[in-house]
């Protein structure tokens, strides 16, 4: 029984290390600054707001990450994973949403990647592929991502280039702590 409980705690401690339930800026707005708004031909009226990035919740820390179940094999604690799967003459990256969709993808053996480079598995090519992916995250809006690479992946010295080509080129793999709704008994 305590090896259960062992096993829970320290899978909570690793996610859940502070419940954060408001944020504070240095940017404050007035009513009237929001209600004054831009006056133009396509503004839309200043009390309405239009989000046109579906991840924007997320980006804020807002979205709740699904904390998954405490026995699930894999940790299901994240709102975008970086992934790295090898096949037998190609590398593949991928950006998986927690809702289990591929958002984002590279491999090694596209037009445009496979043309620059000498060999499609060395540690060169990882390296490039790790940077691929990470432009594209940045240029889609995605600023950070869990890393997904299990431990025994870890061993290998081109999962470590590809981890390094992703911390090169801007994209943080540590997603931030998310922001617990308001409660009824916080106020």
């Amino acid at each position: 029984m305590s090896i259960l409980f062992n096993t829970q705690r320290r899978y909570f401690a690793g996610y859940i290390t502070k419940r954060i339930t408001r944020v504070q800026s240095d940017i404050e707005l007035t009513p009237e600054d929001v209600a004054k708004g831009q006056s133009g031909p396509n503004d839309f009226p200043p009390s309405q707001l239009e989000n046109r990035n579906p991840r924007n919740l997320e980006q804020l820390s807002f979205e709740v990450k699904p904390l998954g179940w405490e026995l699930d094999k894999t940790a299901k604690c994240f709102w975008n994973k970086v992934v790295l799967e090898k096949f037998r003459n190609r590398y593949e990256a991928k950006l998986i949403h927690h809702s289990g969709r591929v958002i984002i993808r590279a491999s090694t053996d596209e037009d445009g990647v496979a043309s620059q480079l000498n060999s499609l598995i060395d540690m060169e090519a990882v390296e490039n592929l790790g940077q691929i992916l990470a432009r594209r995250c940045l240029e889609g809006g995605i600023l950070y991502a869990f890393n997904g690479i299990t431990p025994e992946q870890l061993q290998s010295p081109k999962t470590v280039a590809f981890l390094d080509g992703i911390t090169k080129s801007g994209l943080s793999l540590r997603e931030p702590l998310f922001i617990w709704p308001r409660r009824r008994r916080d106020l």
